[in-house]
Formats: C-alpha cells, structure tokens, sequence
C-alpha cells in the first residue's frame, strides 16, 4: 500500500505537469528521495553537483512546449534514453552507465522516456501488452537511483519529427549536454529512421558524446521486453525474472472484494 501511494504522488507531480495540455508534459520532474527504497544496485549520485550550479537557467521549450522549464540549475547532464518498458536487465546497464558516468563526471543523469508506449500511438490495434503502467515504470527507475526524469508526451507531432530535429532540439534544450546514452539498436525520430550512427554523427558536430550500450544475454537470448513477453504468455516466469532481474511482477491497487474466500476450507 504505501508503494502504491508514493507511486500515486510520483505521478501527480508528472500529470501536475500537463495541466492547460492534454496528456503527460515533458518537464524534468525531481522524483522525490522517499518515493522509493533504493535498489541494492543502485548507482551513487553525486547530488552536490547539482546544487553547486551556478546559473539556474531555464530550459527551452521543444515541441511546441513539450519540454518547457526546469527551476533545477544544471551543471553537466548526462541523458539515457529509451521506451524502457519492463525497466529490463538491458534498460539497466543503459541508465545506470548514464548515472555511473555522471557520478564521474560531477554532473546529473536525466531519464528520457515516453508515454504513451510509441507502439500504443503507432499502432493501437497491435501495441503489445506492456510490462509496465507508467506509474510502475517511473518507481523502477527511480529504485535504480536516478533523480530526474523528463517524461515526452507521444503524439503525432513527435512521431512526425526528423530524428536530427529531435536530437537537436534536446540537445538545445539540455544544457549543457555532455552524453546521450542509449542501446545499441535504438531508433528515433519519424519512421525509426535515427540510430545510432546518426546519433554520434550529431553528437560530434553538437558537442556531446554517445555511449551505445552492448545487448545483455541471458541464457544466450537477447534480453528485451519483447522476449519477457513471450516467456510471461509461456508461464515461463523464471525466464522472465532472469531477463527482468526481480521477480515478474503487476502493479495495481488491492480493492475489497466480497470475503467470499473466508467461507472456504
């Protein structure tokens, strides 16, 4: 229950975001320290380095004000990018190299994702089955121990934006940027056309580096969400803890039934 409660106020602070818009807006929100536990994984995070910025610059606007402003001052930000549904083995190694690096390098890892899941917008009738709701999904990535997420809405005009447009326009707006990181096989932008080459291509001329984080294996699988998919419709639930790394779980709310069970046995 008080999971599920930090939870609901994570995401208040998220829809508190979109209000005079429709949907969930793209601010970077400072999850709150209590919201979760962290994880025994959890990478450090050097908070101070943050706090000791100089200039509390806005952030600019992109997409028509999907990204608006953040009262936070910033030194150097570090950026994992990513659908990250199931926050997998994979999802991991890219956020916790974008924290380990900011560790190291005195700045502030920020989480980009997106909601609704791209799928869900592109393609209703066949999205996948999600691993995780966007409430489950923002407390597993704060349990790695990542602070600030910055949350795009997925619409038509995101979906119809030229991957360089996008990489640009973050990179405008998340100053001063020092890394993007994402998985190998990323794609972004209108018809997925962005990857991974295009990245470090404007990474060079916009002055940021790229880090393409290597696919995790799990009994020579690849791990993806696509593959934990299958092995949950399969029962096949230890497949999907190794490739999760925690047991498969649903987040949701218990509500009182009718105490039916207590008249059995």
């Amino acid at each position: 229950e008080g999971e599920v409660e930090h939870l609901q106020i994570a995401q208040a602070a998220v829809d508190e975001l979109g209000r005079g818009g429709a949907g969930v807006a793209g601010e970077i929100v400072l999850l709150d320290e209590q919201y979760l536990e962290p994880a025994s994984r959890r990478v450090p995070r050097d908070r101070a380095a943050v706090d000791a910025a100089a200039d509390d610059e806005e952030i600019e606007g992109i997409h028509g004000g999907l990204l608006r402003h953040s009262s936070v001052s910033w030194n150097l930000v570090f950026l994992a990018i990513g659908v990250f549904d199931g926050v997998h083995r994979g999802h991991q190694a890219v956020i916790s190299s974008a924290a380990y690096h900011a560790e190291e390098g005195g700045g502030t890892a920020v989480v980009v994702t997106f909601d609704p899941h791209p799928a869900k917008f592109l393609r209703p009738q066949e999205s996948p089955r999600l691993l995780t709701a966007t409430q489950h999904k923002i407390g597993l990535i704060r349990a790695l121990g990542v602070s600030h997420l910055l949350m795009l809405k997925f619409d038509r005009e995101l979906a119809s934006t030229p991957p360089a447009d996008f990489v640009r326009q973050l990179a405008g707006a998340a100053r001063p940027l020092r890394e993007i990181c994402v998985g190998q096989e990323w794609s972004f932008g209108k018809n997925r056309a962005g990857n991974l080459a295009l990245l470090k291509e404007l990474g060079a001329q916009l002055d940021f580096t790229v880090v393409g984080v290597e696919p995790v294996t799990s009994n020579g699988t690849i791990v993806s969400s696509t593959a934990i998919r299958k092995a949950v419709e399969l029962g096949d639930f230890e497949s999907a803890k190794r490739m999760l790394g925690r047991d498969y779980t649903i987040l949701g709310t218990v509500e009182e039934g009718k105490h039916l069970g207590r008249s059995l046995g």
